[in-house]
Formats: C-alpha cells, structure tokens, sequence
C-alpha cells in the first residue's frame, strides 16, 4: 500500500490512514488532495474498487458542514470530517473485500454497504475520540492552513462566534454545550441532564464559567440519537 501526498493531512491521520489499509489487498493507493470541484461529487472519502485506490479529499473534509450546523467549531468539525472520510471509505474497502466483488450493480445492494460503512466509521470516530484529542489548528498542516485563512477572514467582519473560536483554539472545547443541545434538539430534561454531566466533571470543560463540550463528547451525543 503506498500513499500518496499531493496535499499533507494531520500528521495525526496518517497512523489511522495506515492501521486501516495496512491489511487491505485490494487497496494499492492512497491518494490525499484537495478537490475545489466536484470531481468526486460530495464524497470527502472514494474507494474505487475497480482500480485499486482511495483518495480523501481535504477540501471536502474542510467545506462540509454538517458539524458546524449543530454548532460544533470550525477545527473539530473538518477533524471529525477527515476521520469519517478514512474509516468509510476502509469499511467499503473490507466489505468488497469480504464479498470479493471489484463492482456493485445494485443500487440497493450499494446504498446497504454504504450504510454499513458509515456506522462503523461512527464506532470508530467514537473509539478514536475516548482516548485522543482532536489536533491543534498548528498541526492539521494544508486544512490548518486554509481555516486560519477563513477565521482571520471572519474574525475581520467581527463575527463573535469565530472569535469565541480563536480564543478557544488551545483548549479540548469543540462546541459551545448549549448552542450544541439546542441545535441538537434536547429536551429540556436532556439540556439539565448535559449540564448536570459537565458540572459534574463527568464530561464538558467550563472555561470562565461557559460550559463546553469536548470532541468525545459532541460525538457521543450525536452518534447516541
């Protein structure tokens, strides 16, 4: 398995990249670029099991939005896009694998593994999370660069949300918990149950009073409903 850097990730992805693919014959290569169109179409994670290869697309893993509409910030968000794009397309890649198929003809059959694939991805975004923190914006290398680039660029319209963000950027903080719970749709028995939780010290961190939740934390919730 070779893997091909036309644009750098977080160091910290490329031992994950390898322990997935490690045991994988029918993964030769692994591409990681930046893709501004959309020659991929939405995917930030392609197995093209007919030719062999996988390319994750960091423009994808940065531009995708699904975290930030539940209020998660801007370096955990394309972090926890990055970590689905490897864990997807390597679950793909074991289920071909296993069924010993290069081509799917079957929409149905198709849209089973894809489904398949995204809850182990889930697992293990979720497994990941427990035991590591997401890296700082110093060490997500190309993407790093790309959303200083875009927070200095909002930090400028003086958007509050994103200087919240940059003063938080040395700390585990990866949503503001009540923002989180709202977007998430808690109950207000589920909001005090997460407040309870981080008063507790059992989840969250409390910077200068304002309760956060951690990368575990925001997966935990999210993945749990």
């Amino acid at each position: 398995m070779d893997i091909s850097l036309i644009k750098h990730p977080p160091a910290d992805l490329l031992p994950i990249i390898f322990e997935e693919f490690k045991d994988l014959p029918n993964v030769e290569i692994i591409i990681i670029d930046a893709f501004s169109h959309d020659h991929f179409k939405e995917n930030m994670g392609t197995y093209f099991p007919d030719r062999k290869f996988v390319v994750i697309d960091l423009d994808k893993c940065l531009t995708r939005i699904d975290w930030i509409k539940l209020g998660v910030f801007f370096v955990p968000s394309c972090w926890f896009n990055m970590l689905y794009a490897v864990y997807h397309a390597a679950a793909y890649a074991r289920q071909m694998l296993r069924s010993e198929l290069t081509t799917i003809s079957n929409d149905a059959n198709l849209r089973q593994m894809m489904t398949q694939a995204g809850g182990e991805a889930e697992h293990k975004m979720l497994k990941w999370s427990k035991t590591h923190t997401v890296p700082k914006i110093s060490e997500m290398e190309w993407a790093g660069e790309q959303l200083q680039k875009l927070m200095v660029e909002f930090r400028d319209r003086q958007d509050p949300l994103v200087i919240e963000q940059l003063a938080l950027l040395e700390t585990q903080a990866a949503a503001r918990a009540n923002a989180f719970a709202s977007l998430m749709g808690f109950g207000d028995e589920g909001f005090a149950e997460l407040m309870k939780g981080i008063s507790a010290g059992r989840m969250g961190i409390q910077i200068n009073g304002v309760p956060y939740l951690k990368a575990y934390d925001v997966l935990l919730c999210r993945f749990a409903l």
